[in-house]
């Protein structure tokens, strides 16, 4: 008596079969912002054309919900397979998703690379790279276009994943 029963388990992110699907969903990423819960992953479009790797054209998505329970329709913040925006990469590392309670801003880092044929994994002398931030100031409801902030980060070099973070915040910001 007096327990809340557990709500039933759901799917936020769930791949399906065939061209142009979603073939799979990378590093999923659960974020609270306080009132809203945000689930943000990279997605492959095609697994036949694009395994479930780091190569392969990818984009963003991000679904949201008050409850836990009821989830929004997947929206695309960011997508990879525009040549003519990245030219010559083709691949994503899903960043990190931080929540700043001061500012009420969402900020989500992510890295674009360029594959070499034949290597599994990018070295840095042949993976061109770019750093790139994202802000929300609507917990989500919608995204600012990607900024480059490669250049802000110094000389940090080579290949590097923002992600997964941990942390704290403390009350003084």
């Amino acid at each position: 008596a007096g327990r809340t029963p557990t709500p039933p388990l759901s799917a936020v992110f769930a791949s399906a079969p065939g061209p142009g699907a979603v073939g799979c969903y990378r590093s999923p990423t659960l974020l609270s912002t306080g009132s809203t819960l945000l689930a943000i992953a990279a997605h492959h479009w095609d697994t036949a054309t694009s395994p479930c790797n780091d190569v392969g054209l990818k984009a963003i998505v991000v679904r949201a919900s008050t409850d836990g329970v009821r989830w929004s329709p997947q929206r695309l913040i960011f997508n990879d397979s525009l040549p003519s925006r990245w030219p010559g990469h083709d691949g994503i590392s899903m960043g990190t998703a931080l929540w700043d309670n001061h500012t009420r801003t969402v900020f989500l880092i992510l890295v674009t690379c360029t594959h070499v044929p034949g290597r599994a994994a990018p070295a840095p002398a042949h993976c061109p790279h770019s750093k790139l931030l994202l802000r929300s100031t609507s917990e989500g409801r919608s995204w600012s276009a990607p900024e480059n902030i490669t250049a802000q980060l110094g000389g940090i070099p080579g290949i590097w994943a923002p992600g997964p973070a941990t942390g704290i915040q403390l009350a003084d910001g």
